[in-house]
């Protein structure tokens, strides 16, 4: 009898702790003006989140040329384990020599959270943000040696 109403306490907190209070959950996901330096295309996102660390969230985007949409460009998964709760800012950075043309592209970023130590629902259940933006990306290419 004990052991059922502490496994159906477990149960309950588990769900009250993933469906309403969404302790891990991702907030304002946006992507923003993306600039060239280095050889690189940095383009910004930015996030909110309630608590430190986002251990086991993970982060994933492609580029996507507009006029050519076969033409991808995709970045590797990792880890925002280095979060802090309030506002937060990172960047997709992208090699310029992986650009072919000038124009109209599309950046779609993916964050997903399904990880949790002491709550298994998330696993099961994982919270997932995504966002899209179409950018203009004009490169200064090198002429003279074309």
């Amino acid at each position: 009898m004990i052991g059922l109403i502490l496994l159906s306490t477990a149960g309950a907190s588990m769900i009250i702790d993933r469906f309403l209070m969404k302790r891990s959950k991702i907030t304002d996901l946006r992507v923003g003006d993306h600039k060239v330096e280095k050889g690189c295309l940095r383009i910004p996102f930015f996030f909110n989140i309630k608590y430190n660390r986002l251990k086991g969230a993970t982060i994933e985007y492609t580029l996507r040329d507009a006029q050519f949409p076969t033409t991808v460009i995709a970045g590797g998964r990792r880890t925002l384990e280095h979060s802090r709760a309030g506002s937060n800012c990172e960047y997709l950075d992208v090699d310029t020599d992986k650009i072919s043309t000038d124009g109209i592209w599309i950046v779609h970023v993916k964050i997903v959270h399904g990880d949790s130590l002491y709550n298994p629902l998330y696993r099961i259940f994982p919270l997932d943000m995504t966002v899209e933006k179409r950018l203009n990306i004009q490169l200064e290419r090198d002429t003279y040696h074309a």
